[in-house]
């Protein structure tokens, strides 16, 4: 029993030295992608992704790639193996965060933090992916804390939200972003008619004082662009398709939702920007050559209102309709 006993702790003593804790500085976002504008007419916010690291403890593991992306992945590790992943858990557990472990993810949670991995089963690729999301601050004046944003949104995460509100956001639009971490939950359906999964289809909440509204592919914008006087909620969120690369685009007023097109175009990335007439929609897609990219073409689209109808149009013609309702 002894000598199991012995065995065990010289295993974990070594599987912990694999591991260790450094600081990481991820890249700036693409300048030519604004993060966020604020004009008269017209207010955007792209890139919620929260990369201040305090509180966050990264591994040691060998980097492959690092992307600042407003997509959420923001390391891409490589050569890990069972025992260092093994290593990397009981770490965060000793630093005092809480653990939740599916089939090809491992999600670490505490009130001021969340880290998210995912990987192949058995790590067969030796491929990890991590991301994570940290506190912004304090509330702001007159905000909600981080229950209120729950009832409000009406959620039943069983963990504490994380106000990722990025600065000058909630002076500008009144409103704040909170990111829901993900849990199990019954598949039901939300109060815009949404049908929603065993886990939370949309993580990223854009709330205020009366209303919340999912935010899509991490980024929104607030302008009045059917000219009734009333400003309207715009975002993102992925179409019901694979391997053909759709996403729907949702206006909303008055925490309701009054428009959804569902587009299809080639894959690639959507970001709002402004082009000093107005709001646009950028996509950005991909060139490949030999396997890797190897540059990329950017579409500047714009929303335009046909008939009670919203679409993002491209040199005045619709992308493509994979169906509408």
């Amino acid at each position: 029993m002894m000598k199991r006993l012995l065995t065990v702790l010289c295993v974990t003593a070594f599987a912990l030295c694999l591991v260790s804790c450094d600081r990481y500085e991820p890249p700036a976002l693409d300048p030519e992608q604004p993060t966020a504008y604020a004009g008269e007419d017209v207010f955007y916010c792209n890139g919620i992704q929260a990369f201040d690291q305090e509180g966050v403890l990264l591994p040691d593991f060998e980097v492959q790639s690092s992307e600042s992306s407003r997509y959420g992945i923001a390391l891409t590790y490589q050569n890990v193996t069972p025992l260092q992943m093994s290593a990397y858990r009981a770490q965060m557990k000793n630093a005092g965060f809480s653990l939740v472990e599916t089939e090809y993810h491992t999600y670490f949670y505490s009130d001021t933090c969340f880290v998210g991995t995912s990987y192949t089963k058995d790590l067969s690729t030796g491929e990890v992916q991590l991301w994570w999301y940290t506190k912004s601050g304090d509330a702001p004046d007159g905000g909600l804390g981080a229950d209120a944003a729950k009832q409000r949104i009406g959620t039943d995460c069983p963990y504490t939200l994380i106000d990722v509100t990025p600065e000058g956001v909630y002076d500008a639009v009144g409103g704040q972003i909170f990111y829901i971490p993900p849990y199990e939950r019954e598949a039901q359906t939300d109060e815009n008619g949404f049908a929603t999964a065993m886990y939370m289809p949309y993580d990223l909440y854009f709330v205020t004082d009366e209303y919340a509204l999912p935010i899509g592919f991490t980024c929104f914008a607030i302008a009045d662009l059917d000219g009734n006087g009333q400003n309207e909620f715009w975002t993102f969120a992925y179409g019901p398709t694979s391997g053909v690369f759709t996403f729907y685009l949702w206006g909303f007023e008055d925490g309701a939702i009054k428009y959804q097109t569902l587009h299809q175009t080639e894959h690639g990335q959507l970001y709002f920007s402004h082009d000093g007439m107005g709001l646009c929609i950028e996509h950005k897609h991909p060139e490949y050559k030999d396997g890797k990219i190897a540059g990329y073409t950017v579409k500047q689209c714009r929303i335009a209102i046909i008939d009670g109808k919203a679409y993002i149009t491209y040199q005045g013609v619709p992308l493509g309709l994979w169906g509408m309702r």
